[in-house]
């Protein structure tokens, strides 16, 4: 079982994963501005929910289980312009879906939590119970064939590109997912894949990658580049994502 305490400890202590998660909140945020939903759920916020940085929209709910993110979060958006228009919960998904299915969200957003959960399939069928047969699943997980990944491989560090990393263990993160695993995953499991792809190059491990910053080897100009390389390298991001509908 998933200790939420640790984890939230865990989250503010590793400063790569910060800006990771600038990069995957700047990818959905390209998505919703392709998909202009009106009424969006974001299932787990973290410290920084995307509402902080997207205000198009009717209707946004926010269900946060562990209570450090979840009392952060209720601060923030008490500075929020729509904040009459933004509901957060404090509960576990599979807790809450009697009220969510009533909401019609044409937008779900599950980020950086599917490969964390014991039971993939299970979280996929309380989010099957709250999604509407137009509406948009997104997902974010890890990618196993990360260049990184791949250059551990190679260099004989690790002996499978899916083993569990150090990283991976200290963020309680159960599965590191391949395209193709994660696409049978949602299939499985009722859903169709609309589109995918990765996110940020990334050709070290986290903590390597925060040693070149520290020695002002990386900058932002290259950071970003790194962030943009997806358009060359599609399938070497050290993320996948996807977006999704019922079938």
């Amino acid at each position: 079982m998933r200790d939420l305490n640790d984890y939230q400890d865990q989250y503010v202590d590793y400063p790569f994963e910060e800006i990771l998660v600038k990069y995957r909140k700047k990818k959905i945020i390209e998505i919703l501005r392709h998909y202009k939903p009106t009424k969006i759920l974001e299932i787990g916020c973290g410290y920084d929910p995307i509402v902080m940085h997207y205000d198009n929209f009717d209707e946004f709910c926010i269900v946060e289980p562990t209570s450090r993110f979840f009392e952060n979060a209720t601060r923030l958006l008490e500075t929020h312009d729509q904040k009459h228009r933004i509901l957060i919960r404090n509960e576990f998904l599979e807790n809450d879906t009697d009220f969510l299915k009533d909401r019609d969200f044409d937008f779900v957003i599950l980020a950086g939590l599917l490969h964390e959960v014991e039971s993939p399939s299970i979280m996929l069928e309380s989010v099957r119970k709250i999604l509407n047969k137009s509406a948009i699943l997104h997902i974010n997980v890890p990618n196993a064939q990360s260049l990184h990944r791949l250059v551990a491989l190679h260099a004989g560090i690790i002996e499978n590109i899916s083993e569990l990393s150090d990283f991976n263990e200290r963020f309680q993160q159960n599965t590191v997912f391949n395209l193709k695993q994660i696409k049978l995953l949602l299939d499985q499991n009722g859903f169709e894949v609309v589109d995918n792809g990765t996110i940020f190059i990334k050709p070290f491990t986290h903590s390597q990658m925060q040693r070149l910053i520290d020695l002002k080897i990386l900058n932002d100009v290259v950071i970003e580049g790194l962030f943009n390389a997806t358009e060359s390298l599609p399938d070497l991001g050290c993320e996948i994502y996807l977006n999704a509908k019922l079938k």
